[in-house]
């Protein structure tokens, strides 16, 4: 019997304006709907992952949701399921603007180019490590170096 070892990720920290956000996520919601039908599909899904979701963060939602939506244009629907692209959230990451993206490491080229292609809202990433433990660390040291300075 063999073992099987498991995918190797990486977690990256991006910093993201979130004023520039919540105005990508305003203008998205101020455009007219053409297809009413979906909407209501889309807002019982919503319900849904509320209910799964106790910790529902809007932004976190949207900010996925544009991520994974470049990504699928820029490379396809297939390689996005293969990257397993996601947003950490939890108690222990503490900072405003910097959110943490977890994906494989075959698909951290495509999602560092996929980043780079944001005009609005500008995504920049900060580090990227190999455990999340690792990454919330070294941003506590880059965080207090950049606010003595």
């Amino acid at each position: 019997m063999m073992l099987r070892r498991r995918d190797k990720r990486r977690y990256l920290a991006i910093a993201i304006d979130k004023s520039q956000l919540l105005d990508t996520l305003t203008e998205l919601k101020n455009l007219p709907s053409t297809v009413p039908f979906e909407n209501k599909l889309n807002n019982n899904r919503k319900r849904i992952s509320d209910l799964k979701n106790r910790t529902y963060d809007p932004e976190l939602k949207f900010l996925l949701k544009i991520i994974r939506r470049r990504y699928s244009e820029l490379f396809g629907f297939i390689d996005l399921e293969k990257s397993g692209l996601q947003i950490i959230t939890g108690k222990k990451i503490k900072f405003e603007g910097i959110f943490i993206l977890k994906c494989h490491l075959d698909s951290i080229d495509n999602l560092l180019f996929t980043l780079a292609t944001f005009n609005k809202p500008k995504i920049t990433t900060v580090k990227m490590s190999g455990t999340i433990r690792k990454l919330i660390s070294e941003l506590n040291h880059i965080i207090i170096v950049f606010n003595n300075t």
